[in-house]
């Protein structure tokens, strides 16, 4: 569908209003706030393809914004022309997809599929009553969006290939060919053509592109990269090696004479010891509880004769 009128709302005289409507497959928004009518035609963004698109009226006093699919670029325009910024709604107004006077007259009707209307960002619905008013559904609108195959019997020629537009078609070429217009024909797209590999690299044509492959020692999309070795010189002179090696010969004369001078000093502790450092003191210790322990050798430690003697005793004096 290319034409028809996707949203109306007026105030309650039915003068102010803001629209947004379908014009040849472009979304156009027009506006009336007092003092005359304005409008935008976001015409570089077709919407008649068979595929939802989203549609955003956004008004602040009387800057207006109209997005398509999020806005940006060619999906989004603004407008600040109006010289007032009030427009007091009625909800019952509102009017999606066709003009109806009076049940016999129907203008500007809209054949496609609708979803998810809104008022300041209020879900409306399609049926029932909500605070902006009730819902009236009119002749010709069911819920759910069928639609036949419009491609089912093939109805483009050979070699195009046929396109949805929901209810409608189109016939097109597909990816990686073009058309013909002459002799109605789909082309392939042959991008080998111009011999876009360099350095003897042969070209595979591909759907929407081509590939190289390269010889032997080139690299790159286009084999435009020759494959060598690379050296990365540490940047040393001779002074600074041997000022390298001279600190590594200083540091293992330190770390020789660190270990000399432990085994020196460990030796002096032994002899002040008197141990010698390079016996096993372990062999020393007999243990008494084994056989051959000192069982004929009990008297060497009867310490009773070192204990201070609590008898008597006459003093040994020589005779003469």
């Amino acid at each position: 569908m290319k034409d028809g009128l996707l949203w109306m709302i007026t105030n309650r005289n039915g003068l102010e209003f803001t629209s947004i409507e379908l014009v040849d497959g472009f979304v156009r928004s027009r506006w009336n706030l007092g003092d005359g009518e304005k409008s935008v035609h976001l015409d570089q963004y077709a919407v008649d393809d068979g595929d939802w698109h989203t549609v955003r009226l956004e008004r602040f006093d009387y800057y207006i914004t109209v997005k398509i699919d999020g806005g940006g670029g060619v999906r989004q325009k603004e407008n600040h022309e109006s010289l007032y910024s009030r427009l007091d709604v009625d909800p019952n107004s509102l009017i999606l997809g066709a003009f109806v006077v009076r049940v016999v007259e129907i203008s500007q009707d809209f054949i496609g599929c609708m979803n998810d209307p809104r008022i300041n960002n209020f879900y409306l619905g399609f049926s029932g009553t909500t605070m902006y008013g009730t819902a009236t559904p009119s002749n010709g609108v069911t819920e759910g969006c069928s639609s036949y195959d419009p491609c089912a019997s093939n109805p483009c020629p050979a070699s195009y290939i046929c396109i949805d537009l929901w209810r409608e078609y189109t016939c097109g070429c597909p990816d990686g060919s073009m058309e013909d217009e002459a002799n109605s024909v789909c082309l392939p797209i042959n991008e080998c053509l111009s011999n876009p590999c360099l350095n003897g690299g042969t070209c595979v044509d591909q759907v929407n592109g081509f590939r190289c492959d390269c010889l032997e020692g080139y690299i790159g999309t286009l084999c435009g990269t020759e494959r060598v070795a690379v050296f990365v010189p540490l940047g040393l002179d001779l002074g600074a090696i041997l000022a390298m090696i001279l600190c590594l010969i200083i540091i293992i004369i330190l770390l020789l004479a660190f270990v000399l001078y432990k085994r020196s000093h460990d030796q002096k502790q032994a002899l002040a010891l008197a141990i010698d450092p390079d016996d096993d003191i372990r062999e020393n210790f007999i243990n008494y509880d084994e056989e051959g322990g000192g069982e004929e050798d009990q008297d060497a430690y009867d310490v009773s004769t070192l204990r201070k003697p609590t008898d008597p005793f006459e003093a040994l004096v020589p005779k003469a």
